[in-house]
């Protein structure tokens, strides 16, 4: 699986995350919540080299993050792998994911990746420095406990590498997310 040659989704399924139009997310979401084989295939998907796919996949399991968190947080640790990538398409989509699963985070799990999520902050690139910004508010709503730490963090947005202007737009995304 997540071989691009040996995908195991239906024709159709396959057809709409291959494509850059035509993606009929709650089709998609349906199928995935059905299958098991479907939403491994996502979660693969979510790494494929092929853009497009890439995309639609993330779409659909970030949908799935949103409305239903309880489906993806076994998969947890799969996500905070993905925090470490080298590739920040793949860092993204593994932080918003994340703020999603924290909401039913029975196992206290993000206490144990905070500093690494939070150290996003300071990534070698800005987007997923925003992402991290973006996601702070709704990760201290549902974890009231950790909006100190949380502030602490943003109030170091200036200590970061960042330009002058982008560290302006990463506070900006923080502002936003309360």
């Amino acid at each position: 699986m997540g071989d691009d040659d040996t995908r195991q989704l239906p024709a159709d399924l396959d057809r709409m995350l291959a494509t850059k139009e035509g993606l009929d997310l709650d089709k998609a979401v349906q199928l995935a919540l059905g299958d098991v084989k479907i939403l491994r295939e996502l979660l693969d998907g979510i790494v494929s080299k092929k853009e497009t796919y890439r995309y639609n996949c993330y779409k659909v399991l970030l949908r799935i993050s949103e409305s239903q968190p309880q489906v993806l947080y076994p998969e947890w640790d799969y996500f905070v792998e993905l925090l470490d990538s080298n590739n920040s398409y793949h860092r993204c989509a593994s932080i918003n994911i994340i703020a999603n699963l924290v909401t039913v985070d029975g196992e206290r799990r993000f206490e144990q990746v905070f500093d690494q999520y939070f150290r996003l902050l300071d990534d070698e690139k800005m987007i997923p420095a925003v992402h991290v910004a973006q996601s702070a508010g709704k990760i201290a709503r549902a974890k009231p406990h950790l909006q100190a730490g949380i502030t602490e963090r943003l109030l170091r947005i200036d200590e970061t590498h960042h330009a002058e202007g982008r560290k302006d737009l990463i506070k900006g995304a923080a502002i936003e997310s309360f």
